[in-house]
C-alpha cells in the first residue's frame, strides 16, 4: 500500500493541567517566572472584560501575586508551585514586587491566606494577550543591578560660619550708615530756617537777623 508523501499530521495544542485555585509559576514575555494563582475567567468578578476570553486554546488564566495583574499563559509557560520552588525560581530576582509575590504565594500555600490585592480590581488594565507585558510598574523591578541614586543630604552650617555671616552683615550696615548724608541739626541751621520763614511771612525785613533778637 502506497503512503502519501509530504503529509504531516497536525499536532494538537497541549492541554492545560491546572484548575482554578492552583498555585503556579507563570512566565510573561520579557519577564522571569512569577508566582501566581490560577483563576476562573467566568467567576472572577475583578477580571477586565477584554480578558474574559482566552487569546488561544488551552491557555491558563493566572493572577500574579505582588502586582495582582492577570495574564493568559501558554501551557509551556506555566509550571506548578512545587516545581518552581525546586528550580529555585523564588531567588531569581530581588525586586520589591517579586519578593512580595513570593511571600504572598508562600502564605497562600502554607496558610491559605489570600492577599488583600486579590479582593479588588487590578491596579492596571492587565495584559491583553499572552505576549503582552504586565501593566503594573512594580513588575519591572526585576533587575537587581538597578539601584536608585542616593539623595544628597543637606549640609549643616557650623557656628563659625554663622558668626562670620553675622559680622559681615553688621559691617555692611555700618558702611551704609556712614554713606548716608549727615543732617545738620546745629543751632545755626535752626536760626537760618526760622529767619527764612519769617521773611516770607513779612514779619522780618531783609536786613534783619534773628540772631539779634535771640541774643
Amino acid at each position: 500500500m502506497l503512503k502519501r508523501s509530504g503529509f504531516k499530521k497536525k499536532k494538537k495544542p497541549a492541554s492545560s493541567s491546572f484548575s482554578a485555585g492552583d498555585l503556579v509559576w507563570a512566565k510573561v514575555s520579557g519577564f522571569k517566572f512569577w508566582a501566581g494563582k490560577v483563576v476562573d475567567a467566568k467567576k472572577d468578578q475583578f477580571l477586565p472584560d477584554h480578558l474574559k476570553a482566552p487569546p488561544k486554546e488551552n491557555c491558563t488564566l493566572v493572577r500574579f501575586f505582588g502586582t495582582y495583574d492577570y495574564h493568559w499563559a501558554y501551557p509551556s509557560s506555566v509550571m506548578s508551585y512545587e516545581t518552581g520552588m525546586k528550580k529555585r525560581l523564588q531567588s531569581k530576582s530581588r525586586g520589591r514586587s517579586f519578593l512580595l509575590g513570593v511571600q504572598e504565594a508562600r502564605e497562600f500555600h502554607e496558610l491559605g491566606t489570600v492577599p488583600v490585592g486579590f479582593l479588588k480590581a487590578a491596579p492596571g488594565l492587565g495584559a491583553s494577550s499572552t505576549d503582552a507585558k504586565p501593566t503594573a510598574e512594580p513588575q519591572k523591578e526585576d533587575d537587581p543591578d538597578i539601584d536608585p541614586s542616593p539623595v544628597p543630604k543637606r549640609q549643616k552650617r557650623s557656628k563659625k560660619q554663622d558668626h562670620t555671616k553675622e559680622n559681615a552683615s553688621s559691617s555692611s550696615v555700618e558702611k551704609a550708615a556712614e554713606s548716608e548724608p549727615v543732617v545738620d541739626k546745629s543751632e545755626k541751621a535752626v536760626r537760618e530756617r526760622r529767619t527764612f520763614a519769617m521773611r516770607r511771612l513779612g514779619l522780618m525785613g531783609p536786613n534783619c537777623n534773628l540772631g539779634k533778637f535771640i541774643n
